[in-house]
């Protein structure tokens, strides 16, 4: 491999995926709570996915529902 090939390769960390036991204490709610949202598909629920029989969430997308939810108005729904 030349240098000029290893200027093309890029690489990225990824945070291990959360737990449902990682991401309820993250938001400070219960399991069922998010096992709720995941069934009704709202909230942080919804964006899990399934790996084998587990729930699991990217940090990423639990943080842009946040930031999203903080830029709601009161009363207001998102768009």
């Amino acid at each position: 491999m030349s240098p000029s090939d290893n200027d093309s390769v890029v690489t990225t960390e990824r945070r291990p995926l959360g737990t449902i036991d990682e991401v309820a204490a993250y938001l400070q709610v219960s399991k069922a709570t998010l096992r709720d949202q995941r069934h009704r598909n709202v909230g942080v629920g919804a964006l899990a996915t399934k790996v084998g029989k587990h729930l699991r969430w990217r940090w990423e997308d639990i943080e842009r529902y946040i930031d999203e939810q903080a830029s709601v108005p009161v009363g207001g729904s998102a768009a």
